[in-house]
């Protein structure tokens, strides 16, 4: 039976039109105005720039008394700007529950190996990659296209003396530029990874 994600994201968003703060696969942040939803998404308002240069999204969110969530999906203008913005649909993908926490940006060598199997065998020799930041529960990193949504893999690298080594599933993969493309991956929590986000927040 198919999740209906759409129906799970409505429970969870703000009752529009209210303004929301996404985080953009192919890197940075930008600003989404709910308007409303259809049958395939929920509709949104988008600076026509911003519109451009994003294909998919993450939205943090933090329903009162019901925990963190974090909305994932793709985004599809539908033309008429009006006032520098363009209408577009936000096509639902998951929803996840999630920790709001800060991200480390980063901009170190790692290693990310496609998995395949309950074993969790590599598929091929590690590929070398550009970790760029790194949250509770999500890692980004820049690579030569070929990753998909959905492809689960093994990331490795060195920060800040700590060794990492992170199962995590693949939600975004950005629009390729000079070569590249920032890929977007989930993981569970993980004790290391916890322990380096600490350290950075008492710094």
């Amino acid at each position: 039976m198919q999740t209906d994600w759409l129906t799970l994201a409505l429970g969870v968003l703000p009752a529009p039109p209210v303004a929301l703060r996404a985080a953009r696969a192919e890197g940075g942040d930008v600003e989404l105005r709910l308007t409303g939803s259809d049958e395939h998404g929920l509709l949104v308002a988008v600076d026509a720039l911003d519109a451009e240069e994003t294909a998919a999204v993450t939205v943090a969110l933090e329903p009162a008394g019901r925990g963190e969530y974090a909305l994932i999906g793709t985004l599809e203008t539908l033309g008429g700007e009006q006032d520098g913005l363009v209408p577009a649909r936000l096509t639902v993908e998951e929803v996840l529950r999630w920790k709001k926490r800060p991200r480390m940006i980063l901009d170190v060598p790692a290693t990310v190996a496609l998995v395949h199997g309950a074993a969790g065998s590599e598929r091929a020799a590690p590929a070398s990659v550009r970790l760029l930041d790194l949250g509770p529960q999500g890692v980004a990193f820049a690579a030569a296209d070929g990753y998909r949504r959905g492809d689960r893999l093994r990331l490795g690298a060195v920060v800040d003396d700590q060794q990492l080594l992170i199962e995590a599933r693949v939600l975004q993969v950005g629009r390729p530029v000079f070569g590249r493309c920032r890929v977007s991956c989930t993981f569970a929590d993980d004790p290391v990874v916890n322990g380096l986000l600490d350290d950075a927040d008492a710094a």
